[in-house]
């Protein structure tokens, strides 16, 4: 039983230890979402392979899902982040790497910005995305029930379940990409 145990801590502590290195500086809350939701990332946001694509991050953090994207062989990542504090930490996060970074709230117009996927995780903010012309290919975290309907009559596509209690996945577009 020990041994087991032991061995869990000692994945968990190695997974730390891989995200603090290659100069990515990130606050405590942020390092553990690596651990907490890295496999799960895999599993939603390389819904396409990115490589060689510009990844629009919407509700880019601190830069961890902008580093996800660079890791996987993003070309580039546009980051949209309009809390300050992490808006902050990104741009220290972006110097001397293909980041491009936004100190604002998404709009509609950022939908003319030059990439070729789209994540989006907006705690909510999302609907700022109904009725507009949806043409790229995305990957949207959708926060409650009613949202997730409404993104339904829009035509993303859900996988089956919730990741979380109140979250779901929605993508579009898929097919453009390959």
């Amino acid at each position: 039983m020990w041994v087991s145990v032991l061995k869990r801590a000692l994945k968990y502590y190695l997974k730390r230890l891989r995200y603090r290195s290659k100069g990515w500086k990130f606050s405590r809350e942020r390092r553990g979402m690596f651990i907490d939701e890295g496999d799960e990332w895999k599993k939603r946001y390389l819904s396409i392979n990115v490589e060689g694509l510009t990844v629009l991050d919407v509700g880019a953090g601190e830069g961890e899902t902008a580093r996800f994207y660079l890791e996987h062989g993003a070309k580039r990542v546009l980051c949209i982040e309009p809390d300050e504090a992490r808006f902050r930490r990104l741009k220290e996060n972006a110097w001397d790497r293909p980041l491009t970074c936004y100190n604002k709230r998404f709009s509609r117009d950022d939908m003319n910005l030059p990439f070729d996927f789209m994540k989006m995780d907006i705690e909510g903010f999302e609907v700022e995305l109904l009725g507009a012309p949806v043409v790229k290919p995305c990957v949207i975290e959708v926060h409650g029930l009613e949202l997730r309907e409404r993104f339904e009559r829009e035509g993303y596509t859900f996988e089956d379940g919730l990741a979380h209690a109140y979250t779901s996945f929605a993508y579009k577009n898929l097919e453009k990409v390959s």
